[in-house]
């Protein structure tokens, strides 16, 4: 496994200029910004860590995070877990970017960054004993074809943890929820200055409403996103909505049959 200071792969992402999605490069200059402020979040992140810790799983595995973004959910479970090996899986170059300085500042040297979409991915089968993915399903072309991918890329007694943002983008009512925290914890003058510095995240939050109207993102409930998993040859051993109601997390096994 190479250390985050190796040099990160590249490859070219699609980029159809007549159809909407979120220009990430320019999210990722707000996006930890945005996170540390959205409580909900950090409560997204910490059931994924702890779903995953719970699993049975060897003492040094191979674990690929898709649609890694700025490295939130890695930096939050590799300090439990040093003999774990992670992929950072993340076709953003921006993304990317803060995600190796968010690994160099914490010391964390067992995870490789791989620039490239998930779509366009190709690891060897059942390499995988953990396969995360945390609101990126949705804004993949080819859901469908990408659960599969993720079904073979995955060891036939690890464990899939897939959360996924699939109800319609509501911009006005989380900047409303995170006002309300903010106010509670740094008072009127500092939340409106750190909407001021960040608007950006809201324009791109914005993006996300244009491109699910669009059908360029994937609008689900909790029972499509099961029955897709299930579809994809997954056995899913819990399915619960989470982030206030907007995603789905779904922890699944592989299916007998599929094996």
């Amino acid at each position: 496994m190479r250390n985050v200071c190796d040099r990160m792969s590249k490859t070219t992402h699609r980029a159809d200029p007549n159809h909407t999605e979120i220009q990430w490069s320019k999210y990722a200059e707000h996006y930890d910004q945005m996170c540390e402020n959205n409580p909900s979040y950090t409560e997204m992140i910490e059931l994924v860590v702890s779903n995953a810790l719970d699993r049975d799983l060897p003492r040094t595995s191979q674990v690929l995070d898709i649609g890694a973004g700025t490295g939130n959910l890695i930096s939050s479970m590799a300090p439990h877990k040093p003999d774990w090996n992670f992929v950072h899986l993340d076709f953003d170059q921006g993304m990317n970017l803060k995600a190796k300085e968010k690994y160099l500042q914490q010391n964390i040297k067992n995870v490789s960054i791989l620039q490239q979409s998930a779509e366009d991915s190709s690891f060897t089968e059942g390499s995988f004993d953990l396969i995360l993915t945390t609101n990126a399903i949705y804004s993949i072309p080819g859901h469908e074809a990408l659960m599969e991918k993720i079904h073979s890329w995955l060891h036939p007694k690890g464990t899939l943890i897939a959360v996924d943002f699939g109800r319609p983008q509501n911009t006005t009512d989380w900047m409303i929820y995170i006002a309300k925290n903010l106010v509670k914890t740094k008072g009127i003058r500092k939340t409106a200055k750190i909407f001021r510095d960040n608007w950006e995240a809201a324009k791109q939050n914005r993006r996300t409403t244009e491109a699910q109207d669009q059908g360029n993102y994937w609008v689900h409930d909790s029972s499509e996103f099961q029955n897709a998993l299930e579809k994809a040859g997954f056995s899913v051993e819990k399915n619960s909505m989470c982030y206030r109601g907007y995603s789905d997390l779904a922890i699944c096994t592989k299916t007998l049959h599929s094996l």
